[in-house]
């Protein structure tokens, strides 16, 4: 009866079961001339499931065994999702490091999954780059919080236009106007004027500071959004789909570098807390793209327990 290899590693097994049985129950590994080979997560797995035990005793200690088959940093938190994965009775497959999983041998895969601890950190065209994808977040107490990350067009329905001529004057600091054409929405009223946010003044000034911001805020509402401070909510922008009787839709936030994963998390967690959609957006190639970000309370529900 043959044995298992990994990464060069003689393994028996246990149990008095034969290589084929360990690839068929547990969807996993390939057979090459009687033996099973395995890959480095596969090796893991069957190792702590004690279904097949090191030849050389140099490898019965688990630190030991480890550290020649989860080299790279990173490699321990993907390891953690890949045997939740298997454990909840999908086929796994690994991509560098992404890992995609499915239900039955000919379904279509789940995925790219991507791993992140919560003090890791990501950009916009990383996220962008990899939609759509399941990323599993694993705290420091081991608990895993899944997102999904799709990217979005970003259309509102607003029929309200605001003139092209509007004049505007500086007072106090701030910048007003007394066009009496401009939509109830737009500024804040005081007495027979209204004072501009820095975004809508900045809509009007091109030479105004924070144009990148500038540039989100204008890029929405050509895009028939009406715009509102997220500040509240810890977000750029609030966003209303059609007009601003209803609840805003739409947090949105400009991610303009590396961003922690505890934050976004964060973001998320508000957003939905207000019944609201998190948004986030970047330039990639001076185009202004988004993603909405949504937490997914378990995305393996359906799956069945690997015996």
């Amino acid at each position: 009866m043959g044995g298992a290899i990994c990464s060069g590693i003689l393994f028996n097994i246990t149990g008095n079961k034969s290589p084929s049985f360990l690839q068929n129950h547990y969807k996993l590994g390939k057979m090459v001339d009687g033996s099973l080979v395995l890959n480095n997560f596969e090796c893991v797995f069957l190792y702590y499931k004690k279904r097949i035990d090191p030849v050389n005793p140099f490898y019965r200690k688990s630190t030991n065994l480890l550290r020649d088959l989860l080299k790279d940093d990173g490699e321990g938190e993907l390891y953690i999702v890949y045997e939740t994965l298997k454990i909840r009775g999908y086929y796994v497959k690994r991509e560098n490091d992404m890992l995609f999983a499915r239900k039955s041998p000919r379904g279509d895969y789940m995925g790219p999954i991507i791993v992140r601890r919560e003090n890791s950190t990501t950009d916009f065209s990383y996220l962008y780059s990899n939609t759509p994808a399941y990323y599993f977040t694993l705290d420091e107490d081991g608990d895993i919080t899944a997102f999904l990350v799709t990217a979005e067009e970003m259309n509102g329905m607003n029929e309200e236009k605001i003139p092209d001529d509007i004049k505007i004057e500086k007072v106090g600091g701030r910048f007003v106007t007394d066009n009496k054409d401009i939509p109830d929405w737009y500024g804040q009223r005081f007495k027979d004027l209204r004072i501009l946010s820095d975004f809508e003044t900045g809509y009007h000034k091109s030479d105004d500071k924070d144009r990148s911001l500038n540039r989100i805020y204008g890029e929405l509402i050509d895009r028939r959004f009406i715009v509102k401070s997220g500040f509240k909510y810890g977000a750029h922008f609030r966003a209303y789909v059609k007009n601003i009787q209803e609840h805003a839709e739409f947090l949105i936030h400009y991610l303009d570098g590396p961003e922690e994963w505890y934050k976004i998390s964060r973001a998320v967690r508000v957003a939905n807390g207000v019944r609201k959609r998190m948004i986030f957006c970047g330039f990639i190639e001076n185009r202004l793209l988004f993603v909405e970000i949504k937490r997914i309370r378990d995305p393996l529900k359906d799956q069945q327990t690997d015996g």
